[in-house]
């Protein structure tokens, strides 16, 4: 007959293997926690990032815009217009069809590029809204050192400013400012 100390410990007793299963049971818990708050934040990061990617898109279309504007020589009529507080005209080259009038607007809180088919602006023109979450978007430009509110200036249709300075206030992010020099 063995001695009981060596009985003992052939096997594990019930109290051994449920002190076990619950300290795997709590283990899992935790990694299924940790894992969980991963995905999470990786789908909030992913959001985030698609926001950011968005927006650059969107100033990189008003910088390309801006940077294609055109001044038609000896055709009356102002080549960039801001119509109102948020909308802005101007004429631009199109690689498809020549000389083209498009322009950018806030509309239910969506920044919108949209684009007549010609250089003037006959009927509704096509829009694409090109971001969302806007509270506003401001225009002003720079003119011989000067920053005018409105363009084109009383007697200067023709002209071109030296730079358009757009104010775009994001409903998540603030006010972004940018400066696009003309010239």
């Amino acid at each position: 007959m063995k001695p009981a100390y060596m009985r003992r410990s052939m096997g594990l007793t019930l109290i051994e293997l449920l002190v076990a299963l619950t300290i795997f049971a709590i283990l899992g818990a935790l990694s299924w926690r940790a894992l969980s708050e991963a995905s999470l934040s990786q789908s909030r990061l992913e959001e985030g990032f698609q926001r950011w990617r968005s927006l650059v898109r969107s100033i990189q279309r008003i910088d390309s815009d801006l940077l294609l504007i055109v001044s038609t020589p000896g055709r009356a009529g102002p080549v960039m217009v801001k119509t109102d507080s948020s909308e802005l005209q101007l004429l631009r080259i199109d690689p498809e069809t020549g000389i083209r009038r498009s322009g950018f607007r806030v509309l239910d809180g969506k920044l919108q590029s949209f684009r007549w088919n010609g250089r003037e602006a006959l009927g509704p023109p096509d829009s694409e809204t090109m971001l969302d979450g806007v509270r506003s978007l401001g225009w002003s430009f720079l003119h011989d050192g000067v920053r005018i509110e409105r363009w084109p200036p009383p007697g200067k249709d023709t002209v071109m400013p030296d730079a358009v300075i757009v104010n775009l206030d994001l409903v998540d992010i603030g006010t972004i400012t940018r400066i696009v020099p003309l010239r």
